[in-house]
């Protein structure tokens, strides 16, 4: 077998056992392939938007459902200009898919720090798994986390 057939053959071995899984980002209409690069959701114990709010959480690792409701991205910086640092890529998550076609400043939104978020999609309802960002004291409400593994909740139904 060539080189090509051989790592194709591995590729489509690794797509169907579930080491590679594809996930489409739409944008416009236009649909691309984009790797999903987080693990499969944990089995952490739930959390909700109120309990995040009142501060009223006792763990450091939860899982959190969601809608994603805004996708940032450092934008590009073009050869040989003199960019300032952007802030890490994130999504804004709330718990009311209302808030992703209305958004008010009193939807209640937790910030999850992403590594490639092309790979969410506006919109859509996510069970997430992720870890407390910085340090907070007990009782401060908690407004920003980073994503340890993901399942779109449609995903998590089917099984």
């Amino acid at each position: 077998m060539n080189r090509v057939a051989s790592l194709f053959a591995c590729f489509l071995l690794c797509l169907s056992s579930g080491v590679i899984a594809p996930a489409v980002h739409k944008d416009g209409g236009a649909s691309q392939s984009v790797e999903k690069t987080y693990p499969r959701h944990m089995s952490f114990p739930a959390v909700t938007f109120k309990e995040l709010k009142d501060g009223d959480v006792k763990q450091e690792q939860f899982n959190v459902e969601g809608y994603v409701v805004n996708i940032y991205e450092c934008p590009p910086c073009p050869p040989g200009a003199m960019c300032k640092p952007c802030i890490p890529a994130y999504l804004d998550i709330t718990d009311t898919e209302d808030a992703t076609k209305h958004p008010s400043a009193s939807d209640a939104r937790l910030r999850v720090f992403v590594k490639n978020p092309t790979q969410f999609e506006r919109g859509k309802r996510y069970l997430f798994s992720v870890k407390i960002a910085g340090q907070r004291k007990a009782g401060e409400k908690v407004e920003q986390v980073e994503l340890i593994g993901y399942d779109a909740v449609e995903d998590v139904e089917k099984h």
